[in-house]
């Protein structure tokens, strides 16, 4: 009996045992489950973890958005600032068009952003009380900044709509500016043909120039002409790959030496020390808290002239004798044409001068020549040459033109804040610039 009793004993232990494994393998396995599921412990501190990751991104974006905000004493950025600010955190799609519709991709592609969860406000723009660019490109302005006479004293200069992208409204001067105007800056290697008043070039040294200077060793910025950040910013936004030789001023790219003074806002804009420049305008420094975008370059760039064309009496307008411009780069530098893949051998854009857009003294302020002048630099380099710069021709198209030739002139552009914008004046003609 006593035998009995102890087997049977051990048959009760022996099954305790089996069912305490048996409960402790599937409490493993929920708690396994519970870490490793699709709902698991494990993946929700993942998810958490990538969830803080990616609130942090977006915190330090707005931070710096507040910077700018606070810097510029407006509770909106403009489009230019937002885009500069999330260019440090990865890049931005393509397929949208409105910029608060894209979507950032970190730099490290783990996070993809919705923009409109950094930055849902509206955007800073350019205003001015008309939205159709044809009735506005190309009227009258009332920029205080006097830009001299024509060479027969009869006709005062001035300050036309360019262009808007939004951001900023572009005027540009009326005529080409005579070089003995007084806020022209002192340009180095530019040689000094008084035969060519409204000219800006350099000599090649075939003699027919009074300096000789060789155009290739001293031009559009030599080595004591620093191209500024400020200047790189701007190359950045309008000009095209070859723009990273706008910060070697030792660069054998002539055209790149070339714009690099074209778009050098140091240069053209206003310099207290000089008295030269073209942004000392009491209207705007009175109005704006942006002074920081009010500047000047050279010449309008191609983007610039093309995306204006296009708008007026391109596809883009209602012009009834439409002709749409493209432009394509390489690593030299642009070529135009009326294709939308334009020919990298092309040297000109299609003539414009059986459009109506030829008549239109925005793009063609003279259809003949004046004082030996052929038309206008374009601040950016053309594809046909290495020292070749696009240039507006009087007889209407878009070419090339050696950096030597003595037939261009200069109709500087200023860019506007766009804290300011246009209210027509309908007693004068005129848009007045006001304060948003």
């Amino acid at each position: 009996m006593k035998e009995h009793k102890k087997s049977k004993a051990s048959g009760i232990t022996l099954i305790a045992l089996v069912v305490t494994i048996i409960v402790l393998l599937i409490l493993a396995g929920i708690s396994i489950m519970m870490l490793s599921g699709n709902n698991g412990v494990l993946k929700r501190a993942g998810e958490a973890r990538d969830i803080t990751e990616e609130e942090q991104i977006i915190e330090e974006a707005r931070m710096d958005i507040l910077s700018i905000q606070t810097e510029k004493l407006s509770d909106r950025i403009t489009e230019r600032d937002l885009k500069s600010i999330l260019s440090k955190y990865g890049t931005l799609s393509t397929e949208e068009e409105n910029i608060l519709d894209k979507k950032l991709t970190t730099s490290d592609e783990k996070y993809v952003i919705p923009v409109s969860k950094i930055y849902n406000e509206n955007l800073l723009e350019a205003t001015i009380e008309n939205t159709d660019q044809k009735s506005y490109y190309g009227d009258s302005i009332d920029y205080d900044v006097d830009i001299g006479v024509s060479l027969d004293d009869k006709d005062q200069y001035d300050w036309k709509i360019f262009y808007n992208d939004g951001t900023n409204i572009y005027i540009i001067a009326e005529d080409y500016v005579r070089m003995d105007n007084s806020l022209m800056p002192t340009i180095p290697g530019r040689a000094n043909g008084k035969a060519y008043p409204y000219s800006l070039f350099w000599s090649d040294k075939s003699g027919n120039i009074e300096n000789e200077k060789d155009g290739s060793a001293d031009i559009f910025g030599d080595a004591t002409h620093n191209v500024s950040n400020k200047t790189i910013n701007f190359a950045n936004k309008y000009l095209a790959e070859w723009k990273r030789a706008l910060g070697d001023n030792t660069s054998k790219n002539i055209s790149a030496k070339m714009v690099a003074t074209l778009v050098d806002t140091d240069l053209w804009s206003y310099n207290s020390l000089t008295e030269k420049g073209f942004t000392n305008s009491e209207k705007i420094n009175s109005n704006s808290t942006m002074t920081g975008e009010f500047f000047a370059i050279g010449g309008p760039t191609i983007e610039m002239w093309v995306k204006s064309w296009n708008q007026k009496h391109g596809t883009d307008s209602e012009d009834t004798n439409k002709l749409q411009l493209y432009y394509a780069s390489n690593a030299t530098g642009y070529f135009v044409g009326t294709s939308k893949n334009p020919d990298i051998n092309l040297s000109y854009s299609a003539y414009q001068s059986g459009t109506t857009g030829y008549n239109d003294l925005l793009y063609y302020p003279n259809t003949t020549e004046v004082n030996g002048c052929n038309g206008y630099w374009l601040a950016s380099p053309t594809a046909v040459y290495t020292g070749s710069v696009k240039a507006a021709y009087y007889y209407g198209y878009v070419g090339y033109a050696l950096v030597s030739r003595y037939y261009y002139g200069i109709r500087p552009v200023v860019c506007l804040p766009s804290d300011v914008t246009a209210k027509w004046n309908e007693a004068d003609e005129v848009w007045n610039i006001i304060k948003k």
